[in-house]
C-alpha cells in the first residue's frame, strides 16, 4: 500500500492466478505466500472452473475467484472475482452467458487477455455486464506466448463504445518469468472485501508494471496525467496523429493532451526508464 499526495490509500493486487487446483504449478498456500512476501495486499486465485475461497490470511485479503472459458463463437476466458457461490455455468455457453452467470453468483466479470484470444473489437464492445478487461496479461507474453498487450484491440473496442476499467494481471501458471510482472493498484480507505470490490466497481484503479499514476482526469478540453518520474507519457484517442500525442523527457511527471473535436475516448500510457508501463482506463470524452 502507498499513499498519494492527497493522502489517498492505494492497495496492490493481482486478480488472475492459477494453482494446482487447475493448471498452475504451485499450491494455493504457496501462491498466497509468494504474493504476500512480494508485497501484495490482495489476491484472487482464479483456477479454471474451480471457485477459490475468500477471507484474510496473514494480513492478505483473499478474494474468491474462478476462470470460465468457452470456444463458442471464438475463444473467450472470463475471470470472476468476489463471487458468493459457484456460478451456474458450463462449457459451451456463450461469453455473455458466462458473464451473466458470474454476476448472478454475486461476482464481477473480467474479460481476460483479449489479444491472446484473438477476439474481435466489435464482439468485445457488445458484451454487457463486464467490470473490467485485461489490457496486459503477463503469461500471454514472452517466453510463453507473444500477445501480452491488448492495447490496440481495446482502442478499437473503445471506438465501438466499450468503457470498462483496464486491468493488468500475471495470469501466472509457471511462477517463473511472468510472476509479479503486472498488477493493479486500487484506491480504497481500507483493504477489505467490501471496500476493494466497491472501488473496482467504481473504476478507482489503474494497471501497472511499476510506474505510479497520481492523477488522470479530464479538465475542460484537456486530459491531464500526473505520474511518478518517467521517460514518456503517450496519449491514445481517435486522433490519428497530433503533436501532443507523446510527451517525452527524462523524469517527466506531468503531461496533458488537448481533446480534439472528433475524439470520443482518451487514455494514457506511462513508460519509465526501465521500459515498464502503467495504463489508465479509457475515459469518455463526450
Amino acid at each position: 500500500m502507498y499513499q498519494d499526495q492527497e493522502g489517498k490509500k492505494w492497495w496492490k493486487g493481482n486478480l488472475h492466478a492459477h494453482t494446482t487446483k487447475s493448471d498452475g504449478k504451485v499450491s494455493p498456500k504457496e501462491a498466497q505466500r509468494r504474493y504476500q512476501e512480494a508485497g501484495y495486499d490482495f489476491l484472487a486465485l482464479t483456477d479454471h472452473w474451480y471457485l477459490s475461497r475468500s477471507g484474510h490470511e496473514k494480513n492478505m485479503l483473499l478474494l474468491s475467484g474462478i476462470e470460465l472459458d468457452t470456444m463458442k463463437n471464438g475463444c473467450w476466458h472470463i475471470v470472476g472475482i468476489g463471487l458468493n457461490r459457484m456460478p451456474d455455468a458450463e462449457r459451451g455457453q456463450s461469453a455473455q452467458e458466462l458473464i451473466d452467470a458470474v454476476r448472478e453468483a454475486g461476482g464481477f466479470a473480467i474479460l481476460a487477455h483479449p489479444a491472446w484470444s484473438l477476439e474481435q473489437p466489435q464482439d468485445i464492445a457488445e458484451l454487457e455486464g463486464l467490470s473490467g478487461v485485461e489490457i496486459y496479461n503477463s503469461v500471454s507474453g514472452f517466453p510463453y506466448s507473444s500477445r501480452a498487450d491488448s492495447s490496440h484491440v481495446l482502442d478499437l473496442a473503445a471506438k465501438y463504445g466499450m468503457r470498462v476499467p483496464y486491468i493488468a494481471a500475471d495470469d501466472t501458471h509457471f511462477y517463473q518469468d511472468e510472476l509479479f510482472k503486472s498488477y493493479i493498484y486500487v484506491q480504497a480507505e481500507e483493504c477489505s472485501r467490501k471496500a476493494i470490490l466497491e472501488s473496482i466497481r467504481a473504476g478507482r484503479l489503474y494497471a501497472t508494471q511499476g510506474p505510479l499514476i497520481q492523477k488522470a482526469c479530464i479538465e475542460g478540453d484537456r486530459f491531464v496525467v500526473e505520474c511518478s518520474p518517467a521517460e514518456a507519457v503517450i496519449f491514445y484517442s481517435a486522433s490519428v496523429w497530433q503533436p501532443d500525442t507523446v510527451s517525452r523527457q527524462p523524469g517527466i511527471t506531468q503531461a496533458e493532451f488537448v481533446l480534439k473535436p472528433y475524439d470520443r475516448f482518451v487514455r494514457a500510457q506511462v513508460i519509465d526508464k526501465e521500459g515498464k508501463s502503467a495504463w489508465t482506463s479509457a475515459y469518455t470524452v463526450r
